[in-house]
């Protein structure tokens, strides 16, 4: 999560638009290349005028549509292999709201000495949806069209903690331009996005299961209240929290002191619902009391996937 703080690199998408194309004079549809990438902290929406401003601080990686193998960057070669990338990066909840950009025109003619560059849509709609992976899912639908060159940078909303399947449509369509009316050909491409987050929790025991297995009752900041059921030993606590968008595993190490004062660390080792696949780290810390075998914790880390 430390790296994550530290990316801030500018991230320039091999979905350059090419401003001296010729624009095509056929009555056919045209065929269609779509890329996109997520940016954090985008509240306005941005025409790029040229290929260098097609850059925002801490971008993901670029996904791609499989004939578009624009480069990267603007001034590299055409027609390399295209990206076969699905990831669209990890991000914090501290870098709400995000964003998207999104490039799209015809793809590069590679027949030609030398290659030659697509060029770009003019003003074309499209939408993204963003949809969570769990039991509650947050859905995000954005329209949003792109610039007079290609390409547009776009809010498209808040998100919590999750993994997200990202989808861009760009139709079927007709496009008035300067000249005349253009048909593009549609095409769809997707994504996997990953939002992680700090948390707080408190566990408190209420009732003893077992000789070292007990319930509690829990208050996370990111799952809300639920229930646990985990185990303790003197060195260990583990088990599974359950709540209502899905279940958590976890895993400390632990110390009981004297007055019963608890100190740990440990770690989220998966779950299921919304938090299938989370990953994580927290500190430990709290009170037991071994005679009524009763206490509360007090959890603080950091979550993603």
């Amino acid at each position: 999560m430390a790296q994550l703080r530290g990316f801030v690199a500018l991230v320039l998408i091999g979905l350059v638009v090419c401003l001296g194309a010729t624009r095509s004079a056929a009555s056919d549809s045209l065929e269609t290349r779509l890329g996109f990438y997520i940016c954090p902290n985008v509240t306005t929406t941005i025409y790029p005028q040229t290929p260098e401003q097609q850059t925002l601080p801490g971008c993901g990686s670029p996904v791609m549509s499989p004939n578009d193998n624009n480069p990267t960057p603007p001034g590299g070669d055409p027609c390399l292999p295209a990206s076969t990338n699905t990831d669209l990066g990890v991000f914090l909840t501290t870098q709400n709201p995000f964003g998207a950009f999104v490039a799209s025109g015809t793809p590069n003619n590679c027949a030609t000495n030398p290659h030659t560059r697509g060029r770009g849509t003019f003003k074309a709609a499209l939408d993204v949806s963003v949809v969570q992976r769990g039991f509650c899912p947050t859905t995000l639908t954005v329209a949003a069209h792109e610039g007079p060159l290609g390409g547009v940078f776009f809010p498209i909303g808040t998100l919590p903690l999750g993994t997200y399947n990202v989808t861009v449509t760009l139709p079927a369509q007709t496009v008035n331009e300067p000249t005349g009316p253009v048909s593009w050909l549609g095409v769809q491409v997707r994504g996997t996005l990953r939002v992680g987050t700090t948390f707080t929790e408190t566990d408190t025991s209420t009732l003893a299961v077992g000789t070292k297995t007990f319930a509690t009752l829990l208050d996370n900041s990111f799952a809300g209240p639920g229930a646990g059921k985990l185990m303790m030993t003197k060195s260990a606590l583990s088990g599974t929290e359950y709540y209502a968008c899905g279940t958590i595993n976890v895993a400390a190490s632990m110390t009981i002191g004297k007055r019963g004062r608890v100190r740990g660390e440990g770690l989220l080792t998966g779950g299921k619902g919304n938090y299938q696949g989370i990953r994580g780290t927290f500190t430990l810390a709290g009170r037991y009391n071994t005679r009524t075998k009763r206490g509360t914790f007090v959890l603080k880390g950091e979550a993603t996937y």
